[in-house]
């Protein structure tokens, strides 16, 4: 009686992983109207597994929309306009990195400026990109009180959007 036990657990085990390793060899080459459900499914297999993160293996890049739907709020305390202008250009190039990979319109960042000590221009944020300024569109104007800002990237244009 414990014999065919143990062995059914051991087809069932055998089973489950040959199944696991089909998917991660054909993950990429799946229909676009399973890959929602391959995404869904992969991520709770990820977090079952008690792995530590550097051994997971990545996902595939149409999952990646899937595990980072939250907006990232960054928080700016300095008063100094042109370090808070680097800050905004380096969170509009990451978020131009990121998001131009799934090729979706996502929001990347809501930044807050918590001081600001004078003003803030699109020329300024623009010579911190210097190579990079062409991926930027500017539609908050001048800042010169402390506000929220949000960095929107936007995949028609392939530009990422301040507002």
């Amino acid at each position: 009686m414990k014999g065919i036990a143990l062995s059914t657990l051991a087809y069932i085990i055998l089973a489950i992983i040959s199944i696991m390793v089909i998917l991660l060899l054909l993950g990429n080459k799946i229909y676009p109207s399973i890959q929602d459900t391959y995404c869904k499914i992969l991520i709770g297999v990820k977090s079952i597994l008690p792995l530590p993160e550097h051994m997971k293996t990545d996902s595939p890049m149409f999952c990646i929309k899937e595990e980072k739907k939250q907006v990232t709020t960054k928080e700016i305390y300095s008063g100094d306009p042109d370090r808070i202008a680097f800050e905004i250009a380096s969170y509009v190039l990451a978020c131009w990195e990121e998001a131009s990979k799934v090729n979706e319109n996502t929001l990347c960042y809501e930044i807050i400026l918590k001081s600001l000590n004078g003003t803030i221009t699109e020329n300024m944020v623009r010579d911190k990109l210097k190579d990079y300024s062409y991926i930027m569109k500017w539609n908050v104007g001048d800042i010169q009180t402390t506000k929220s800002i949000g960095i929107f990237y936007n995949a028609e244009e392939n530009i990422v959007e301040v507002y």
